[in-house]
């Protein structure tokens, strides 16, 4: 699990982007493996920093904490592309962050060894981050927001759950997506499967979960993202590293089925807006039609029975 930055003497400089955490493009044809390993940065921006002087009586913004989608496999906080356009125009604090993605973020043996959802695990450390430390740039502790898109806007929900995260936030919103979208939640046993599959990839022991993940500590985090394409059969489908139900214990981020959680109220008594965002599926279409002068877009028209059950997730989530 993720852990709080240590101390630092002097000022830090903090002016450009952090690298995105290690992933594989999933949206474009080269699928190349870019980001580092060292990636669990957050990025703050804010009207104004209150002064020494001014700390006592000024107004604080409130907040408003960013997660990104990319289908727990791609994305970051990067300003080219959440950037602080439009909010700032308003009296707001936005944060924004990255968090791990693919098998570094969300492989699980769904027992003690790795009983998974790291990335999601980061995300909470960035809500806690932002609950102790947002004062100093002018945010209202009291006044926070978590909002996010796609597997973004799912991880509100969670967060709306989660034990890690209560009482760090006061308002929610999701744009397209939750915990019971077939993309957002593995089933039992899976993820286990998923695991030995990267596992036997990468010449790991696969019997023993002990054994298994001492051995996946060893290799680089570019070996162990290339294997996310062992799991897709058209495009980034079927998207198979997933949150997980993980094992009681301190410290989990979940330990029942969120739909259980929601439907018994064992979620965050907040105002919570929920909705769709314009253009959604956009980037799916335009990756059909760019990739290989449409040679995908063709692939999907000879092999549609094949290729649609998959997209949709049917496999996973209807009975044969």
């Amino acid at each position: 699990p993720p852990k709080p930055a240590a101390a630092w003497d002097g000022v830090r400089l903090a002016k450009d982007d952090a690298e995105k955490c290690t992933q594989q493009e999933i949206f474009y044809k080269s699928r190349l493996i870019q980001g580092v390993e060292d990636c669990l940065y957050l990025n703050v921006y804010t009207p104004k920093v209150p002064s020494d002087q001014e700390a006592a009586t000024f107004q604080r913004f409130p907040v408003m904490v960013f997660l990104h989608g990319g289908g727990w496999a791609t994305g970051s906080s990067h300003s080219s592309f959440y950037g602080p356009q439009f909010l700032l125009d308003h009296d707001v604090v936005l944060v924004t962050a990255n968090y791990r993605l693919g098998p570094l973020g969300f492989l699980s043996t769904e027992d003690m060894e790795c009983p998974g959802n790291v990335g999601l695990k980061d995300q909470a450390q960035v809500i806690r981050w932002v609950h102790e430390n947002i004062v100093v740039f002018g945010g209202d502790p009291n006044k926070v927001t978590i909002f996010g898109g796609s597997v973004g806007s799912a991880s509100v929900q969670y967060h709306m759950i989660s034990p890690l995260s209560q009482g760090l936030y006061h308002r929610a919103i999701s744009q397209s997506g939750a915990t019971h979208c077939p993309w957002a939640l593995i089933k039992p046993g899976l993820a286990k499967k998923n695991a030995k599959i990267v596992g036997k990839h990468l010449n790991c022991p696969t019997e023993n979960s002990k054994e298994l993940i001492a051995c996946l500590r060893t290799k680089n985090a570019v070996d162990i993202i290339s294997t996310s394409r062992l799991f897709q059969v058209f495009g980034l489908d079927p998207i198979s590293l997933l949150p997980v139900i993980e094992p009681n214990h301190p410290g989990a981020f979940i330990t029942e089925d969120p739909v259980i959680s929601t439907k018994h109220g064992r979620i965050a008594d907040i105002p919570w807006m929920m909705g769709v965002t314009s253009e959604e599926g956009a980037v799916r279409v335009g990756t059909l039609h760019s990739w290989d002068n449409g040679e995908q877009m063709k692939k999907l028209n000879k092999e549609y029975k094949k290729i649609m059950p998959i997209t949709l997730m049917y496999e996973n989530t209807c009975p044969k």
